[in-house]
């Protein structure tokens, strides 16, 4: 599947992809998933503490 020059051959037709351009968009996206969640965690653990009081 690896073509020329670390690039990824395309079959269908289109613009191929650079290796290091999937793993940035993959990296980061994986990063904006664990920020969301530590987002919602942060929520729901206020909203159980202000219940408590």
């Amino acid at each position: 599947m690896a073509g020329k020059g670390g690039r990824l051959v395309s079959r269908r037709g289109g613009d191929a992809v650079q290796v290091k351009d999937a793993l940035t968009l993959m990296i980061s996206s994986v990063s904006a998933v664990i920020t969301l969640l530590s987002f919602i965690v942060t929520i729901v653990l206020a909203l159980i503490q202000n219940k408590k009081k």
